[in-house]
């Protein structure tokens, strides 16, 4: 294959290649002079200017101004087909936003119910923390209730101090009688 890629060893005139080569040529060639005759078929400025009666300067200005309202055009069609893309896309954009709404609300939901919810006594920590005491307290000492406002102080009859929440009774001291 080295023999046909030698291009040090041989002038341009001499070298060697494979058919495919010669076909990838041709074809090259081919498109080259067909480019070189498009080209040539086309008006050239000074062909507008002849046929319009201007000046070349004032068509080359004229061919600036088409060239660049196409390209505005073709900028405009793409910004339009750009809007297009992005106007067919709400419908993914508002199902997201709604994803994402209701998995706020759910957490919300969980946070809210979690907080409100009573909490229950943690039996496995009584269970796990046995108390013994080393000694046994002893009982506390009885206590004297302190005298009543306006009670004599002394050796006077003792009065009943009702309990906390103890309807009054009906003591003899207290009787109309008297």
């Amino acid at each position: 294959m080295d023999q046909y890629h030698s291009q040090d060893e041989e002038s341009p005139g001499s070298q060697r290649m494979t058919p495919d080569e010669a076909r990838a040529l041709v074809r090259l060639w081919a498109d080259r002079q067909g480019e070189r005759e498009r080209l040539a078929s086309l008006p050239s400025i000074q062909d507008i200017a002849d046929v319009l009666q201007i000046p070349p300067q004032e068509a080359s200005l004229l061919l600036q101004e088409v060239r660049m309202r196409r390209a505005g055009a073709e900028q405009e069609e793409a910004l339009r087909s750009m809007r297009q893309q992005v106007t067919t896309r709400p419908g993914v954009l508002i199902m997201a936003i709604l994803v994402a709404s209701l998995f706020f609300v759910g957490v919300l939901l969980f946070v809210f119910l979690a907080a409100s919810a009573p909490v229950p006594p943690a039996p496995a920590i009584a269970a796990a923390v046995e108390v013994t005491p080393s000694a046994p307290v002893p009982p506390a000492p009885p206590t004297t209730p302190p005298p009543a406002a306006g009670a004599p102080a002394g050796n006077g009859p003792a009065t009943e101090v009702p309990a906390p929440g103890a309807a009054p009774s009906a003591s003899p001291s207290a009787s109309p009688d008297r």
